[in-house]
Order: structure tokens, then sequence, then C-alpha cells
């Protein structure tokens, strides 16, 4: 009898001698006679094939590499969303300091100029997502007021 845990769950395996096959299951706390047949079954049969054809003295294969959060993808993952989360940062602290110079501006000229900019500026936000349209909306409406009330 082996016992192997995947996935947080415990299976027992039980080895005919003489066929070379698995002969009983015991997956959780159900048990059956038969070879298994759960949705883990592809899985099992991949990594079990080698064991079942090796000499009894071999361990049952690890499947710590398999597990969630360890995969090549979700590494990747990870890595990416950390650039997107910077890139975000950066472009949504420069609109910040850009709308911050807008209101700080007293000529009119100057200011008109400077809105066709910074609200270039905040619609690429809205369309990378990094704000929601509403808020880019917002935005450009209360800073389009604050540069015509501007003498």
């Amino acid at each position: 009898m082996s016992n192997l845990r995947l996935f947080g769950t415990q299976i027992s395996l039980k080895k005919s001698e003489n066929q070379g096959t698995i002969c009983s299951t015991r997956i959780g706390r159900f048990s059956c006679g038969q070879p298994p047949k759960t949705r883990l079954e592809p899985l099992l049969i991949k990594y079990l094939k080698i064991w079942l054809l090796s000499p009894s003295t071999l361990p049952l294969p690890s499947f710590k590499q398999i597990r969630n959060g360890q995969s090549q993808c979700n590494k990747k993952d990870v890595r990416q969303a950390a650039k997107r989360r910077e890139r975000n940062k950066y472009y949504g602290k420069t609109t910040r300091n850009a709308i911050r110079d807008l209101k700080e501006i007293k000529g009119k000229k100057e200011a008109g100029e400077k809105l066709n900019l910074v609200a270039s500026m905040i619609d690429k936000l809205a369309k990378k997502g990094v704000i929601h349209k509403n808020k880019a909306a917002n935005l450009k409406s209360k800073l389009t007021k604050k540069v015509n009330a501007v003498k």
C-alpha cells in the first residue's frame, strides 16, 4: 500500500504483486476496489505509469511542482502585474502633477494650451484602465470650468 497526497486529497494505492497494476484505491474517505475513476485520473495515470513499470522500491512521484501559484505561468503573471502596476503609478503621478501645474497657471492663453495636453493625458489613463472613464470625464469637466474662470 502506498500513500500519496495530491492537491490536498489523500490517495492510497495498492499495487498488485503479480500484474504490476493498481488493484485498489482509496481517495479521501471513499474506497473502491477498482482503479481510480475520478477527475484526477489522467494526471494520476500520467505520473503513475513510470511508477507501475518500475521496481517497487521507487517512491511515488512528487507532485509539489504542480501546486497552485508555483507554475511558470503564475510567476510570469506576477512579474507582468508588477510591471503594469509600476507603469500605471508613473503615468498616474505624472498626470496628477500636470493637473496641479494647470491649476496654478494664471494666464488664460497658457491655461487653454495646457488644458488640451492634460485632457489628453487623462483620456489615455481612462483608455488604459488606470482610472475609470467617469472619473476622467469629471476631472476634465472640473479643469475646464477652472480654466474658463481664469481671467
